[in-house]
């Protein structure tokens, strides 16, 4: 549903005699609403809610209903707001009819304005607008019967009003879903003849009943404002009461005040007859002064014991955290040490022995280039290489091995793949990790290459 506001803003509109605009209000709008697209609308023709907003002069404040200029104006402003917007989306639900009716595609636009009169601002809708067709309730549904009886005109107020606007606007005026009257220019045209006089006056009396209703309800209204006057007219009493209690009070106060600085004199006056006055004053001097310099002084050695405190708890800290590292290295050390061990034995094997085995090679190897491709090639050296250098996960021989948190080696590739899967145990000791840093192994790869070099050796003599 498209959406205007007369007087403030709207939306594009298409032409003129393409367009009927249905005056509606808050709640009671639906059978006017009804009767237009029943007997104005169509395929190229756009129906135009519009609605005449007049904000309340009186708002409720707990269950009374106060006149707006005795509240703030902000007060007012923003209850005012909201009655608008709340305004705004009832309107909404006159869109839902106009689709129910006419079907989704079917254009509707909503316009709004705010006065203080409903005839002021239908007439100003129709000076801004242009509006050529106008649809409105001649009177409320409920007092449908009783103007058909007593038709002379229009109904109420607004509507004699609105009979004096432009004539270049046709006003059809419906109640209760049924057309009334029509005005073409400065003629009246009626729809429905009158009804029996019995009816009229059942309505007659029914209207009767619910005057005496509403000035039964507007009695009790005025009842609850003047006792809500007379209980903020005895909160003003009991405030201006408080008010005088407090005044006496603080007199007394100063009352008293004055007598303690009196005293104060006259002690003083005592004191400054005294011989030895000022020399009591300096004494007392020296001591508040001797009371000041030891209060700092406690609140300085406070705050070295604070600091001293503090920086104990950080030396703890780092030296839990030494001895930790400390652990860590010496576990790495170990295996350094253990493969350093290996490489010194192999550098100090017997070099004679060496010579020994090399000669023994050379011979072997003359014996066997006579011999064919095939028989030439011999099985490789079954020497097992040592068990540190074995990875205990893939039993296969590490190429870059790495000291996890349990202190064991591991193939880089393989501990990894174990804490990726979601491990958090040591894979020998099944013994949670404390964390999952790993630590090249540097030396042992050292000494696994240089195994690996020796077996190519060694195999290369062999041949």
């Amino acid at each position: 549903m498209e959406r205007g506001a007369g007087g403030a803003h709207r939306q594009g509109s298409p032409a003129a005699g393409d367009r009927v605009f249905v005056a509606v209000d808050e709640v009671n709008g639906g059978s006017t609403l009804l009767w237009a697209l029943r007997n104005l609308a169509k395929e190229d023709t756009m129906i135009a809610v519009a609605h005449v907003h007049c904000p309340p002069q009186s708002i409720p404040v707990t269950g009374v209903q106060v006149h707006h200029t005795k509240m703030d104006p902000q007060v007012v402003d923003a209850y005012q707001k909201k009655e608008l917007v709340r305004v705004e989306q009832k309107l909404d639900e006159y869109g839902l009819i106009c689709r129910r009716q006419m079907g989704q595609k079917f254009r509707c636009w909503k316009v709004t304005i705010v006065k203080d009169e409903v005839a002021k601002g239908l007439v100003e809708l129709i000076s801004l607008h242009g509006i050529t067709k106008l649809v409105m309730g001649a009177a409320p549904d409920e007092r449908y019967s009783d103007a058909l009886f007593s038709w002379k005109g229009p109904w109420s107020e607004t509507t004699r009003r609105l009979m004096q606007a432009s004539n270049t606007c046709k006003i059809w005026f419906t109640c209760k879903g049924h057309l009334i009257c029509t005005r073409e220019g400065n003629k009246n045209y009626f729809a429905i003849p009158p009804l029996p006089i019995e009816e009229a006056l059942r309505e007659a009396q029914h209207l009767k009943e619910k005057v005496s209703e509403e000035t039964n309800k507007r009695q009790k209204a005025e009842l609850d404002l003047l006792s809500a006057l007379d209980t903020i007219t005895e909160w003003r009493i009991l405030h201006q009461h408080e008010r005088r209690q407090r005044e006496a009070i603080e007199e007394q106060h100063l009352r008293e005040k004055q007598e303690v600085r009196e005293m104060i004199k006259q002690f003083e006056a005592v004191y400054d007859q005294l011989d030895d006055a000022q020399e009591l004053k300096l004494r007392m001097l020296e001591m508040e002064s001797a009371r000041k310099d030891h209060r700092e002084e406690l609140a300085m050695n406070k705050y070295r014991v604070e600091t001293l405190q503090e920086d104990n708890k950080k030396l703890q800290q780092e030296l839990r955290r030494c001895i930790t590292e400390m652990q860590s290295a010496r576990k790495e050390h170990e295996e350094e040490l253990a493969t350093s061990k290996y490489l010194v034995e192999l550098l100090q094997s017997d070099k004679e022995k060496l010579q020994q085995e090399l000669r023994a090679a050379l011979t072997e190897a003359e014996d066997l280039r006579g011999k064919s491709l095939l028989s030439s090639t011999s099985e490789p050296d079954n020497t097992s290489p040592p068990s540190y250098f074995v990875c205990p996960i893939s039993q296969d021989v590490m190429n870059d091995p790495h000291v996890a948190a349990d202190g064991f080696t591991y193939e880089g590739e393989e501990i990894r793949g174990w804490l990726d899967s979601g491990h958090d145990t040591s894979p020998m000791t099944n013994l949670k990790l404390s964390h999952f840093v790993l630590t090249p192994n540097r030396a042992l790869r050292s000494a696994i290459l240089e195994w690996r070099r020796q077996q190519q050796q060694q195999q290369q003599n062999s041949t």
